[in-house]
């Protein structure tokens, strides 16, 4: 992005560079299914103007200088289909973010430390690896 009044230029707040996403299925029997969806994002960048130095952040004259950490997440599912003569029930166990893996958002400024531009940024966790079942 160009900011001509500004002078400045920058990555989009939304500027994911890759993104992969898999998908595999596998028929253990005929009324039995294993399937697994992959997910990779290289992620956003964190929209204001922030730098690194040490393990904190500070404010900065560039914008969007930093990124969020990558996105990743395997889920896992196995259906279980019964026929009856008029119609089907199929019950399903699925593992999402089977990993486990951390991935997270920043969704703003907690706190500014004047005297040294030190901020501190709100940070939300997205879900854990998370068992579900249904039908």
């Amino acid at each position: 992005m160009h900011d001509e009044r500004d002078r400045l230029s920058f990555p989009m707040d939304f500027d994911q560079r890759h993104t992969l996403n898999l998908y595999g299925s596998y028929r253990l029997r005929q009324t039995v299914n294993l399937s697994w969806k992959y997910r990779y994002g290289s992620n956003f960048p964190i929209p204001g103007f922030f730098r690194t130095q040490g393990d904190g952040f500070y404010l900065a004259e560039g914008r969007n200088l930093l990124r969020t950490p990558d996105y990743s997440r395997l889920d896992l599912r196995v259906n279980k289909a019964f026929f009856y003569r008029a119609w089907k029930l199929t019950l399903y166990f699925e593992v999402v973010n089977l990993l486990n893996r951390e991935n997270i958002r920043y969704t703003g400024i907690d706190r500014v430390y004047g005297s040294t531009s030190r901020i501190t940024l709100q940070k939300n966790t997205l879900f854990p690896i998370l068992p579900t079942a249904g039908l």
